[in-house]
C-alpha cells in the first residue's frame, strides 16, 4: 500500500447498498462527507449476517434508507456502472466508469437525461469533481487496487473499466485528490521499470 498524497478530510470511500437522507436545513453544517461502499455487498449478504450473528448488525442503526438499482444495458449492475451511478447520479453501461451509456444497447426502460447522440460516451461529473471545485479536500481509499471500478468511478472516465494502466489511473493522478490509499501502484509505474504501463509515462514522479 502507498500513500500518495496526505489531507484529512475525505470525501469518498467505496461500493454500496444503501442511502442517506439530508434535510437541506442540516446541510448547511456539514463540513465532511463520507461515502463508505462495501462493493458487492447486497440485502442478501446482510440478511445471512444477521441470521448467523442472531441479532441486528451494527449497520442496521445506521440505515436511512435503499436504493434500487440498474445498469442502462441490463437489469443486474456490475461495480463500474453501480460507482457511476453512486458517483455522478446517471445510470451507464456495463464497464463504463464516469461517461455516458452506450446508446445501441440500453434497456427500454432506460430514460436518457438528454439527446443520446449527446449524451453517450460524455463524461459525466462526479461528486469528488464537484467537491474539489468547491474547496474541499478529496480523498479515496480502498481495501482494492485505488484503479479499481468502484473507487475509480468517482475521479476517472473510461469506456473500460480494465484500463487501469492506461487512462483510469493517469485521470485519478491528475484530478488532483488530496489523499489515496490503496493497492495498485503496478498501475503508477513503467513497465521498463516493473510496472504496467506501457506509455512509460512515470506516474510515481507526476505525484
Amino acid at each position: 500500500m502507498r500513500i500518495v498524497k496526505s489531507v484529512v478530510v475525505l470525501i469518498a470511500v467505496f461500493a454500496l447498498i444503501g442511502g442517506v437522507a439530508i434535510n437541506p436545513a442540516a446541510a448547511k453544517k456539514i463540513k465532511n462527507v463520507i461515502v463508505l461502499i462495501p462493493d458487492g455487498c447486497s440485502q442478501s449478504t446482510l440478511t445471512l449476517a444477521r441470521w448467523y450473528k442472531g441479532e441486528p448488525l451494527t449497520l442496521d442503526s445506521l440505515y436511512a434508507g435503499v436504493v434500487k438499482h440498474e445498469m442502462a444495458n441490463s437489469v443486474i449492475t456490475g461495480s463500474a456502472a453501480a460507482g457511476t451511478a453512486f458517483a455522478s447520479g446517471y445510470k451507464t453501461t456495463a464497464r463504463f466508469l464516469g461517461i455516458g451509456p452506450r446508446e445501441d444497447d440500453v434497456l427500454s426502460t432506460y430514460v436518457w437525461p438528454e439527446d443520446p447522440e449527446t449524451f453517450s460516451y460524455k463524461p459525466l461529473a462526479t461528486v469528488l469533481e464537484a467537491a474539489k471545485l468547491d474547496g474541499f479536500a478529496t480523498g479515496l481509499i480502498s481495501t482494492s487496487r485505488f484503479t479499481h471500478a468502484t473507487p475509480a468511478a468517482y475521479a476517472s472516465h473510461s469506456n473500460d473499466r480494465g484500463n487501469e494502466a492506461t487512462d483510469i489511473s493517469e485521470h485519478m493522478v491528475y484530478n488532483d485528490i488530496d489523499l489515496v490509499f490503496g493497492g495498485g501502484e503496478r498501475n503508477l509505474v513503467p513497465k521498463s521499470q516493473g510496472g504496467k504501463r506501457a506509455d512509460e509515462e512515470d506516474l510515481l514522479q507526476v505525484l
